[in-house]
């Protein structure tokens, strides 16, 4: 809201989020877009995969909610999400686990 009430030029936003984080990101630019505002470009790290995992892209981060989105999917077997959702998806590793991490299921 003061964005836009400041009259922000969002064509140079850019939006991180992480988790379900990087879906706040997507819902963000979606009640933009309703006040006639478009973001830049939407970066989502790791969108979670709870209670997002829909084909309803309006419950869930959307390549439509940004001008791009590009998404980095390394977690998808536990928390993140599998299925593509922004113009460029990228998957370190398959997605499946990270050098360094450590197991999280001990």
């Amino acid at each position: 809201y003061l964005l836009v009430s400041a009259g922000a030029d969002l064509s140079n936003a850019h939006l991180i989020g992480f988790g379900i984080g990087a879906h706040v990101a997507g819902f963000a630019a979606k009640m933009l877009q309703k006040l006639n505002k478009r973001v830049n470009r939407i970066s989502a790290l790791d969108p979670a995969k709870p209670l997002y995992l829909t084909d309803d892209i309006q419950g869930r981060l959307d390549k439509s909610d940004a001008a791009f989105v590009d998404v980095i999917h390394s977690d998808v077997f536990f928390h993140g999400i599998l299925m593509p959702l922004g113009h460029v998806d990228f998957y370190p590793n398959s997605g499946i686990s990270q050098p360094g991490c450590g197991d999280i299921s001990q």
